[in-house]
């Protein structure tokens, strides 16, 4: 299928119906990574949350119905946001 379509083909296999895709890249720009994006909004009704950073107009900023992005330029900085957001996402506990 050819890299740019790696994470796409893993979201037609294995995402169900009631799914949500968490879809992340610093850059918002790496193809494979938008690929995936284009067919979770296609595919999934955009049951999508994005994370990514660098440049604000972006790609994948505005792909799904949460975005959450980061203004900085450094990938370092990128990733650390991304890593304190999704630790805080797991830790939640329902009640």
């Amino acid at each position: 299928f050819g890299y740019d379509k790696v994470f796409a083909k893993q979201l037609k296999y294995y995402a169900r119906e009631e799914d949500i895709a968490v879809i992340i890249s610093s850059s918002g720009k790496s193809p494979n990574i938008l690929e995936a994006a284009k067919w979770g909004v296609e595919k999934m009704n955009r049951r999508l949350v994005t994370l990514s950073g660098m440049n604000p107009d972006n790609n994948l900023r505005g792909c799904g119905y949460m975005n959450f992005y980061v203004p900085s330029l450094d990938y370092g900085v990128v990733e650390i946001c991304h890593l304190s957001l999704l630790h805080s996402l797991v830790s939640v506990e329902l009640p």
